[in-house]
């Protein structure tokens, strides 16, 4: 039971993406993306009013029709956010590096710094 606790917070994120892109996913048609020849469930064509993957391959679009509150701070996100695409595609494998980078090595340094905030609180809560 003590473990537990400890794997709850890293699980629960997954399993709400998982449901969520599992119930949305009947009500979507399966496209084909040319570039990965693979389907997905999102089109890669350009739709003002729903997100593709237009916005990956064309930034400026999607920062032009879906974004409604950010316009202020591009100047304060774009470095960042480019910033990190530039580092990813600086692994030589721009997939892989995201998977190592922001699927594993990114959530596990926030998992760990999670663990130890409880850990700390719990030493303070004891004296």
């Amino acid at each position: 039971m003590k473990t537990l606790k400890y794997f709850v917070p890293i699980f629960i994120p997954f399993l709400i993406m998982v449901i969520v892109n599992e119930y949305a996913r009947p009500g979507l048609p399966g496209y084909h993306n040319t570039k990965y020849d693979a389907y997905g469930m999102n089109p890669n064509t350009p739709k003002e009013n729903t997100c593709t993957w237009t916005g990956f391959f064309n930034t400026k679009y999607c920062k032009d029709h879906h974004v409604k509150y950010l316009n202020n701070y591009y100047e304060i996100i774009d470095p960042i956010y480019f910033g990190m695409i530039k580092l990813l595609h600086r692994t030589g494998n721009y997939a892989a590096g995201n998977i190592i980078f922001m699927v594993i090595l990114w959530p596990a340094i926030m998992y760990f710094l999670l663990i130890r905030i409880i850990m700390l609180r719990k030493q303070l809560k004891n004296g």
